[in-house]
């Protein structure tokens, strides 16, 4: 056989084996149910899809597939996301040597098709996937000019090849979120061709309400199809008609006349959603028009909108895009309410927008450009805004833009107010103009200013460059004002000095930020130089440095003021100054410092606050979303020599813990609590404190305390201590000594305490006392109950001389303004016992010297010290007059009080001849010494 031969017989044989395939296949596939190769594609595709019935599926001499009773299951939640009775489609082979290109549609047939689609509360829907799939790319397909649906089309094309017939489709939205529902029930959709005319019908119920439409097609040139439609339903009814044309590019555009009318939009739009938004008026509304769309033009000629009273709108535009941008036209908008219409639109609530009437107008010009001149928007009688707006676009890069605005605002305050910021502000006007040029992605912001009346002035100059994910800046920002004092008082702010301002920072980078030279000069209240850095995302993280060379926490309203120590000694005065305990129920809300980190390295100095002495501090402040830290502490107090060093730790996620550790140098607790000041106590401590605590409330934090404080002072005041030298002085005359001694004047020779905390309660474990030289002692014992916010301390003295006298002293009451005294119950005992009829038996005493005695030592005990009066009277009731003053033998003075020291001075001359007198001292030693 020839060569020939062979191949022509290998051609056939192939051929053969091919057709035999095809017929195999086609044969199995005609013949074969094909649910299983159904429910596995479905799946392949995300989908869980079941089929009642068999599927048949024909490929000669049509393609015919038919399904019965098909199931595709919700993607989110339980329960059908789709289902069909019965479902069928017919298409034609195309013509040539491969029969699959050119595939036509016929026919689509579709028996009580429902729909049922939700939206739950968080916004997750039934019919979208739990995690959207990346979509494949799609391969592109060359479009013929001619016929833009595509490849799979012949002569005439798909709107007048294909019969379409769905009967009754029931269709149901229910959206959690907006409250919306809608159902549309007995929804049949039919499509019938004469010729090259398709003709679309639809009619059925949409929420209990019937909806009918038409839409009429003539397909003969799919260059341009005129369309002719009309949907009616809902107290409602659009009507259009126009042309779909088709661009040089392939893509179609639709030109002609548009006419949407409702009687009642708030009823039209509860029939179709089920819900309309509150913000719909029950009114007329319309949209007329000619519109010409495409791709890369917008033409509204003869427009006109309305929505009731809430919007009115009308003009005439023409928006060309592309190589040849162009705008000419003029557009007026008039509203009732801005913040009722914008909800509409967004739907969603905008609280920051003021509801009042407003109006928009202005003029489009320009040749491949868009220039919006005499710009008015206004907002009667908050703003008004006017100017022009610039905007050059280019094809695949940032447009140009230029702008000069001015606005105006009677009343900051309430401009402010209208804008969702309702705080204290000045109430005077503001002038503001905006002048921003951009071109290549760079913007300069050549000025920008605003004035606040005669208050402060804001400028601002710089560069915007728009740069990857986050843009260059370089801008430089500056307020001045020339009264602090009226522009503090306008933001609610009182008492600060009349002089003037300023502040001034340099604002540089694209991340991290910095913020170079901020200069902060509020003469008599704050001046500080910073230069930061400032990291934006989660979390924003700042740092840098801040030098502080002024700083008045009392005038800015932060340190409250210095307290009124009048009439402190008094009940009343102590009643007064006490205050319950600061702690709080209210859980510490510490989420802001989860949300920013911090490393900032402060120096201040010049500090002025009422209730805390500091001048000068440095410390390094460092903040993660897990703690902060107080590092490198120093404080240089008011008081002489007097500092704090150590270190402060706060842990905030989760339940917050304290950590204090601190070393204190001349602290004076005088000066943290004045009414220890009126009292007489002065006590520079030296020592160490450790405190932690963990709550999540400040009362908690307060019950959890623990820890301990250690403190000691070697000089010093302490009140009361002259009481008891008092009473020494008395029995030292009493028994004629020569000299009145040292002790009890009031004056510290060593101090020491140790304060351990347990669960909020203090209890001193150790308290001792040295004054006079070493003539007194006192031991403290006691308790602080930190969250009940009292102080209950007990002083009892010992005296070096040989009466043993022994008057306790009490400090209690609330922290704030502890009382302190003399033991009541001591003094009252003291009293009656040197008053009682058997003293009076004993001496030999009447009733008046009996008087003379109590009132005598009740002066002493009082703390009104020894008067010549009283120790006359005194002696008088023992029978003894008190010696006459002379130059050797003076009169005894009153003993001094604290801070003073006492006077030496010539005791009375003794008679031993006088039994009482000899008997005096030993009998007052045995009445006190009980």
């Amino acid at each position: 056989m020839r060569t020939w031969g062979w191949v022509g017989v290998g051609f056939a044989a192939t051929l053969g084996l091919a057709g035999a395939l095809a017929f195999g296949a086609a044969y199995y596939v005609q013949h074969t149910d094909m649910r299983e190769w159904a429910a596995w594609g479905a799946k392949k595709a995300g989908v869980e899809a079941t089929f009642g019935g068999p599927i048949e599926v024909k490929l000669w001499p049509h393609i015919l597939v038919k399904a019965r009773n098909v199931q595709v299951a919700s993607l989110q939640g339980k329960g059908p996301l789709a289902s069909i009775e019965a479902l069928a489609l017919q298409a034609e082979w195309g013509a040539g040597l491969t029969p699959w290109r050119g595939i036509q549609v016929r026919a689509i047939e579709a028996k009580n098709p429902t729909l049922t689609l939700t939206r739950n509360a968080a916004g997750m829907a039934n019919w979208a996937p739990a995690q959207a799939a990346k979509p494949a790319a799609t391969p592109a397909v060359a479009t013929d000019p001619h016929n833009p649906l595509g490849p799979l089309t012949t002569q005439g094309g798909v709107l007048a090849a294909v019969r379409l017939a769905i009967a009754n489709l029931n269709l149901s939205y229910t959206d959690a979120q907006s409250g919306q529902t809608i159902n549309i029930q007995n929804m049949n959709i039919g499509a019938r061709t004469s010729g090259t005319v398709a003709t679309t019908t639809l009619k059925g119920q949409i929420n209990g309400q019937p909806l009918v439409g038409e839409l009429v097609a003539d397909v003969a040139a799919m260059n341009e199809i005129p369309l002719k439609g009309r949907l009616e339903g809902a107290g409602a009814a659009l009507a259009m008609e126009g042309r779909v044309t088709t661009q040089r590019n392939g893509e179609s555009g639709f030109a002609g006349l548009i006419n949407a009318r409702s009687t009642d939009l708030r009823a039209t739009l509860t029939t179709l959603l089920g819900k309309a938004p509150a913000q719909a008026p029950a009114s007329l509304a319309n949209l007329t028009g000619d519109v010409v769309l495409n791709p890369n033009q917008v033409v509204l000629r003869n427009f006109s909108a309305r929505l009731g009273e809430l919007l009115q709108a009308r003009g005439e535009v023409d928006i060309a895009l592309g190589a040849t941008p162009k705008g000419v036209g003029n557009l007026t908008i008039q509203g009732a309410n801005l913040r009722a219409l914008t909800e509409l639109f967004s739907g969603a609530k905008q609280p920051a927008l003021p509801a009042k009437p407003f109006n928009i107008q202005g003029r489009l010009a320009g040749e491949k450009t868009f220039e919006l001149h005499d710009l008015v928007f206004n907002i009667e009688p908050i703003v008004r805004v006017a100017g022009t707006i610039r905007i050059t676009p280019h094809m695949g890069a940032a447009p140009d833009i230029g702008t000069a605005l001015t606005l105006t605002a009677p009343n900051f305050a309430q401009l402010l107010a209208a804008f969702g910021q309702p705080i204290k502000a000045p109430t005077a006007s503001l002038q503001a103009t905006l002048n921003i040029e951009g071109k290549g992605g760079t913007y300069t912001l050549k000025a920008a200013e605003a004035q606040l009346a005669e208050l402060a002035k804001l400028t601002a100059i710089g560069t915007v460059k728009m740069q990857g994910a986050s843009p260059v800046l370089d801008i430089q920002a500056e307020v001045q004002g020339t009264n602090m004092a009226m522009t503090g008082a306008g933001f609610g702010v009182s008492q600060l000095p009349s002089s003037g301002f300023s502040l001034r920072a340099k604002v540089r980078g694209s991340g991290p930020y910095e913020l170079e030279g901020l200069t902060i000069n509020l003469p008599g209240l704050v001046q500080a130089l910073a230069n930061l850095n400032l990291q934006t995302g989660t979390p924003t993280n700042l740092g840098g440095e801040i030098t502080i060379s002024q700083l008045n926490a009392t005038k800015l309203g932060y340190c409250g003021s210095a307290t009124n120590t009048a009439g402190a000694n008094s009940e009343g005065g102590r009643a007064a100054a006490s205050a319950a305990a600061p702690w709080s129920d209210a859980p510490l809300n510490l989420s802001a410092l989860r949300n920013f980190g911090l490393n900032l390295k402060v120096q201040a100095s010049g500090l002025s606050c009422a209730n805390y002495p500091v001048q000068q501090a440095s410390f390094t402040l460092r903040n993660t979303p897990s703690q902060l830290d107080i590092e490198d502490l120093n404080l240089t107090l008011a008081t002489e020599g007097g500092s704090m060093k150590g270190k402060v730790n706060l842990m905030h996620a989760g339940t917050p813990q304290l950590n204090t550790t601190l070393q204190v140098q001349a602290l004076r607790p005088e000066v943290l609590v004045p009414s220890l000041a009126a009292r007489g106590l002065r006590l520079p401590l030296t020592g160490a404190i450790e405190l932690a605590s963990q709550g999540a409330s400040s009362r908690a934090m307060a019950q959890s305390l623990g820890g301990k404080i250690a403190l000691q002072a070697t000089q010093g005041q302490l009140p009361y201590t002259n009481m008891l030298g008092n009473v020494v002085a008395l029995e030292r005359l009493l028994q004629g000594a020569t000299a009145l001694p040292t002790n009890g004047n009031g004056s510290v020779d060593n101090f020491s305490a140790v304060l351990v905390f347990r669960q909020g309660l203090g209890v001193f474990e150790e308290m001792k006392i040295g004054t006079g030289n070493g003539t007194m002692s006192l031991q403290g014992a006691g308790q602080l109950d930190l969250p009940n916010w009292t102080i209950d301390l007990t002083l009892t003295p010992q005296l070096a001389t040989s009466s043993g006298l022994a008057i306790p002293i009490l400090v209690r009451g609330p922290l704030s303004a502890p009382a302190i005294g003399a033991d009541p119950a001591f003094t009252q005992k003291l009293t009656q016992r040197l008053a009682t009829e058997g003293l009076k038996s004993a001496l030999g005493l009447d009733k008046t010297d009996a008087k003379g005695l109590g009132g005598a030592i009740g002066e002493v005990l009082g703390g009104k010290g020894l008067s010549a009066e009283g120790v006359g009277n005194l002696l008088n009731s023992f029978g003894k007059k008190p010696p006459e003053p002379s130059p050797t033998n003076p009169t005894p003075p009153a003993t001094p009080t604290a801070g003073t020291e006492p006077t030496p001075e010539a005791a009375p001359q003794a008679n031993p001849a006088n039994a009482l007198e000899q008997a005096l001292p030993g009998l007052l030693n045995n009445v006190l010494g009980q």
